[in-house]
């Protein structure tokens, strides 16, 4: 485990355990997110980028053993297999295997809007009633909002309204 994920570090010195997900929340602007998942060991991390500052930082998750996700504040947080994420300008919304989330983009706090961070299903409802199986795809209706999960263990799309 790496404990050097947890600071800002440099742009070309950074060590990612996975990149696999990027987020231009803002136009015109060169500050972007990186979902960053390690799966052989079971954790992600929301990592900030700016070109302009030259810095990587890592905003949300930690380094963990196991298949964790807790809702927190910042690095508090913890992510099991984060994927992909989609923006409104105002939050993230992560797709996280059994859940999704919302990582608030001014204070990092991520809570889970759908599903069950421990329970894997098929079920429609509403927030912790909602069940998914490797909910990794996400993609957001810019006109109304609507966020579309790619859940690919039920072979389905699902749509979400967030609050």
């Amino acid at each position: 485990m790496r404990l050097q994920w947890l600071r800002t570090e440099d742009v070309a010195g950074a060590h990612l355990a996975g990149p696999n997900g990027l987020v231009f929340p803002f136009v015109g602007n060169d500050l972007f997110y990186l979902v960053d998942t390690n799966l052989f060991v079971g954790y992600g991390l929301i990592r900030r980028i700016s070109l302009g500052e030259d810095s990587v930082t890592t905003v949300a998750g930690a380094p963990q053993i196991g298949f964790v996700s807790t809702d927190g504040l910042g690095t508090q947080a913890l992510f099991a297999q984060p994927r992909r994420a989609v923006s409104d300008g105002n939050s993230l919304f992560i797709g996280d295997v059994f859940s999704v989330r919302r990582m608030d983009l001014a204070t990092n706090a991520v809570v889970t809007i759908a599903g069950d961070m421990t329970t894997s299903g098929f079920a429609d409802g509403l927030g912790g009633a909602a069940r998914f199986n490797a909910a990794f795809g996400i993609a957001r209706d810019s006109r109304k909002g609507a966020i579309y999960v790619s859940d690919q263990g039920n072979f389905a799309i699902r749509k979400l309204t967030p609050p």
